[in-house]
């Protein structure tokens, strides 16, 4: 049993990587950056939902006093930096300084106390959005640029770095994205537009991710496994992936699914990159898209009626 620290426990993939480690039967702190109470929707519903066995450490953000305290009365084998400063991502006004600033926090002083500890295993999530853009983001710069400031403090004081590259992760208590809007669309009789363009993409059912994830945190540990980890699921148009939600839809719930497609986008989205996957396959060669779909789609369902869409 290891014991693990894990930042931005209010996320998605959080969420599912901290049931699979606990699966797994290890011990576990995951730490959220504002009070419990300031968390609503799904992102509280999640927090409401890990695992009973965890330590939830809420008001902690990187680099506080109570993040360093702990620690220090903690002895950890791995620190995995998982969260980061998202506000406004998607539009012109996302802080790229105020976000390093944040993301890196007192860090060289966290990783002393880490060194100190005997913790020897820092491990960062990435995006794989931070490829190479014809005109790059805000965000995806923020988080290639953390990736810098940490590791060269991880270096400095003899800690292990890696990351992890995350692609399009897909499944169950997820925020609302494209797939969730498309759904609600759908449930309201109304029908969404999509912009199409030659966008390939690669999405990865969370259950594969948090399961492949979780091995690999478990390698690292053992001073074993790759130091950049970039795990792939389905790769396809973005239009054939929306398709594929499509026809399940419309053979579980019997609503007629039909969309927009736009084939000029908006100028901010032309500039994303055409191309954008992940380089290791999963090991599950076949799944039935039934028994992925069925579930995620009953959950859709039950948000909807929640008031969680």
């Amino acid at each position: 049993m290891a014991t693990i620290w894990l930042t931005g426990a209010s996320s998605f993939t959080a969420f599912h990587l901290a049931h699979e480690l606990n699966r797994r039967g290890h011990r576990l702190i995951l730490s959220c950056s504002r009070p419990r109470w300031e968390y609503i929707g799904i992102q509280s519903e999640r927090l409401k939902r890990l695992p009973e066995s965890v330590t939830l450490m809420d008001d902690t953000p990187f680099g506080s006093e109570r993040m360093m305290q702990w620690i220090e009365s903690t002895a950890l084998d791995a620190f995995c930096h998982h969260g980061s400063w998202t506000k406004g991502l998607q539009t012109a006004v996302f802080d790229l300084s105020g976000a390093i600033a944040w993301n890196t926090h007192n860090v060289s002083e966290v990783f002393k106390i880490l060194a100190s500890t005997g913790c020897s295993q820092v491990l960062y999530t990435n995006s794989y959005f931070v490829q190479k853009h014809t005109q790059p983001s805000a965000y995806a710069l923020s988080k290639h640029l953390t990736e810098d400031v940490l590791k060269f403090y991880a270096h400095l004081h003899d800690l292990q770095f890696s990351s992890i590259v995350l692609s399009n992760p897909v499944g169950i208590w997820d925020n609302t994205r494209l797939l969730e809007v498309f759904f609600k669309c759908w449930a309201t009789m109304q029908q969404p537009t999509l912009f199409v363009k030659d966008w390939i993409r690669d999405h990865i059912w969370v259950d594969d991710l948090s399961h492949r994830w979780a091995k690999w945190i478990e390698l690292r540990i053992a001073g074993q496994g790759s130091q950049t980890f970039k795990p792939s699921g389905q790769v396809d148009s973005l239009e054939k992936w929306i398709q594929r939600f499509q026809r399940a839809v419309q053979q579980q719930k019997g609503w007629v699914c039909s969309y927009h497609a736009v084939h000029d986008p908006p100028l901010h989205l032309q500039s994303m990159p055409s191309v954008l996957i992940n380089t290791e396959p999963s090991v599950i060669d076949q799944f039935s898209e039934t028994e992925v779909w069925i579930p995620y789609i009953d959950h859709l369902e039950w948000r909807l009626q929640q008031g969680l869409l």
